[in-house]
């Protein structure tokens, strides 16, 4: 019995943890994309950083929407013992993808006036490279955590990709 016992404890503390977040670099461009926690595979959010363009922030789901259309998305407390923060962004809906007669991807863009993908960006990195939200059209709250070491490249890159960024647009 002991002997069970002892192999289960090692064999829960040896397997992987699920990786929630990917990132990939191509020059200047950089991408980050996080799972959500509890829909890993139906639910993600995506950062985009390039020195062509600002930067990016988007929502890629399932969840049935009226395309396009609008509202705001509520970045929340992570915290229940801390006061409750709020911070506010326009969104857009839009119709993204249709795979098939079952399978509809819709795309939520986080941030429709200047800067506030980026600010969205820089809540996300500040609060630990975390997040939970409710959206406007999605019924359910969404939860977004990210590898630190991949989330670290990303604003790494994305700090760099601005940079240039503002020099080509002066």
């Amino acid at each position: 019995m002991i002997t069970e016992l002892i192999f289960l404890t090692v064999s829960a503390f040896s397997t992987p943890l699920l990786e929630n977040s990917t990132y990939e670099q191509d020059n200047t461009h950089c991408r980050l994309t996080i799972n959500e926690e509890r829909h890993q595979n139906d639910i993600v959010l995506v950062f985009t950083a390039s020195s062509e363009m600002p930067h990016q922030a988007h929502i890629y789901h399932s969840i049935s929407q009226e395309s396009p259309s609008s509202g705001i998305l509520t970045q929340l407390s992570l915290h229940q013992d801390e006061p409750l923060e709020k911070n506010q962004y326009m969104i857009n809906h839009a119709l993204y993808k249709v795979v098939n007669d079952d399978i509809t991807i819709y795309s939520t863009a986080i941030g429709s006036e200047q800067n506030s993908a980026q600010d969205f960006m820089s809540r996300f990195e500040n609060d630990g490279y975390k997040t939970h939200v409710a959206i406007d059209g999605i019924e359910i709250n969404l939860s977004f955590v990210a590898d630190h070491q991949q989330a670290l490249a990303f604003y790494q890159c994305a700090q760099l990709a601005s940079n240039d960024y503002a020099r080509h647009t002066k």
